[in-house]
């Protein structure tokens, strides 16, 4: 194999590093590069590698080798993205002076690089310089230009473009309908609305949709909320003999999940298993959630049951999601019987969901239960009193201060507040609370104290214990005689909390 052979190769797989290394290694050896050996170099460099090309166009033009249209394009190729969208105007006035002849992938090529940048303002400027150029223009320039307004409210550009196509005189075809389609859809609120409106144009001209055009329109529906037009639109599409895929039916599960409309959901899952279309995690996932949302735990865990049987492989959201829907159902017995299948099978639980499943267990008076999903995750850090080691996330934190209240763990209490500096924890005021809460209900002033004295020390804490948990502590040991635990308090609270001036300016 020759070494232009090997850059070539490099070029038509996009290794840039290693086409360039041989480049090197042919001016080592004194081979001498020609423009064939560039040009396969430049065109290994599109993606966003302007500086490179730029360089080699330079190293072509020392060598006195020629820049042809192909050059030129793969230079632009490699000027996309937001730092060197500029380049390209540079790259198509260099190409007009050195009188290079512009193919017709130039315009393509040229108008993809801006699109890649966002900017559908100088991209339609450079449609217009080279329809007044008399560049060669074909519907994939137009597909390109419209991919420069993705994002962008359809009434200010699609009927202006289907303008420019015909004073170019070219038909618009089911490339630059799906390409506006794309564009369109993805603007905030998937402009569902607009969406469809272009599905209509496009029958009026005589385009028959395909499976690309069909999926952008569920997307917009996707993003605009409207799980009824979703399904509608599976239907037509189905109607006229297209096939669906796993994009088309994981759209519409994931919009009929938003809203909450559980019982679909679950059966467009049934109609892709009956199709024999071969669904990915993420769209159980999306049914789930919407399940979990609802604490419809049981079809939760039939969903589960499936998946284990038949596949995809559940992963940590799919556990997340049953185990939500269960805490919410208040299933704790069931929640503990999840977690630890769920440790048995090497998934990770998420803290809001140990959070969740730690609530269930403590608001029906299991406190010793919640303790026990508390302590799911092992670390090597002991925690006082406790046989094990835990790790636990500021949402776990909270929940588990809330278990110490209800139970008046206060001596766990002070445990979990001792992991504060070492695990690098931000409880919020609501754990502060309970955290107090829990000593105060054992008739433990001290103990109250110590809690808000540690929990006010703490630099890195963004929320302190606010003045009515100081005072309602304060009370307590008042009312106990523990004037001592009540003056430790209230010399607590001076350094703590912040208490605002009253409307006549006096400190409060």
């Amino acid at each position: 194999m020759t070494a232009n052979s090997a850059i070539s190769a490099c070029g038509r797989q996009v290794l840039w590093t290693c086409a360039f290394q041989l480049l090197r290694s042919m001016q080592v050896m004194e081979l001498k590069p020609s423009s064939v050996t560039y040009n396969s170099v430049l065109h290994a460099s599109r993606g966003e590698r302007p500086v490179q090309a730029m360089q080699l166009l330079s190293a072509m033009r020392k060598a006195l080798l020629e820049t042809d249209s192909f050059s030129f394009n793969s230079a632009m190729a490699a000027s996309g993205g937001k730092q060197a969208w500029d380049q390209t105007f540079a790259l198509l006035a260099d190409l007009r002076d050195r009188h290079v002849s512009p193919d017709v992938m130039t315009s393509g090529v040229a108008l993809r690089a801006l699109a890649s940048a966002g900017r559908w303002s100088e991209a339609l400027s450079c449609l217009l310089f080279m329809r007044r150029s008399a560049y060669p223009l074909s519907t994939v320039s137009f597909a390109a230009l419209c991919a420069a307004y993705r994002g962008v409210a359809a009434d200010t550009w699609v009927q202006s473009l289907f303008r420019q196509l015909r004073a170019a005189g070219l038909e618009a075809d089911l490339l630059v309908c799906n390409a506006a389609l794309a564009s369109v859809a993805a603007a905030s609120g998937g402009a569902w609305s607009e969406a469809l409106g272009l599905m209509q144009n496009f029958r009026i001209r005589g385009l028959c949709p395909d499976l690309v055009t069909w999926n952008s329109a569920l997307h917009a529906t996707c993003s605009g909320s409207r799980w009824a037009e979703a399904l509608l639109l599976c239907a037509q599409l189905l109607a006229v003999g297209v096939r669906a895929d796993a994009i088309t039916c994981g759209t519409t599960i994931d919009s009929c999940s938003k809203a909450l409309q559980w019982e679909v959901a679950v059966g467009l899952l049934s109609t892709m298993r009956h199709v024999s279309i071969s669904g990915e995690i993420v769209e159980y996932n999306a049914a789930l959630s919407s399940l979990e949302r609802l604490g419809s735990w049981q079809n939760a865990a039939s969903v589960l049951a499936y998946l284990q049987l038949r596949g995809p492989r559940p992963d940590a959201l799919t556990i997340s999601a049953l185990l939500g829907a269960q805490a919410r159902a208040a299933q704790w017995s069931r929640s503990l019987e999840q977690m630890e299948s769920a440790r048995n099978h090497a998934f990770h639980v998420d803290a809001l969901s140990r959070s969740a499943a730690i609530s269930a267990c403590s608001n029906r008076g299991y406190w010793r239960r919640a303790l026990v999903l508390l302590c799911g995750d092992r670390t090597t850090r002991p925690i006082a009193g406790q046989g094990g080691c835990i790790k636990v996330s500021p949402a776990t934190f909270s929940a588990a201060m809330d278990v110490c209240a209800s139970g008046s763990l206060w001596k766990l209490a002070l445990s979990l507040l001792a992991l504060v500096p070492s695990a690098r924890l931000e409880p919020s005021q609501a754990a502060s609370t309970a955290a107090a809460k829990s000593c105060l209900a054992a008739g433990r002033w001290a103990a109250a104290a110590a809690a808000l004295q540690i929990l006010s020390r703490e630099k890195s804490q963004t929320e302190t214990p606010d003045a009515a948990t100081f005072a309602a502590a304060v009370s307590s040991c008042q009312a106990g005689s523990q004037f001592t635990s009540a003056a430790e308090l209230l010399d607590c609270c001076a350094s703590a909390v912040h208490f605002p001036a009253d409307p006549q300016g006096r400190p409060g």
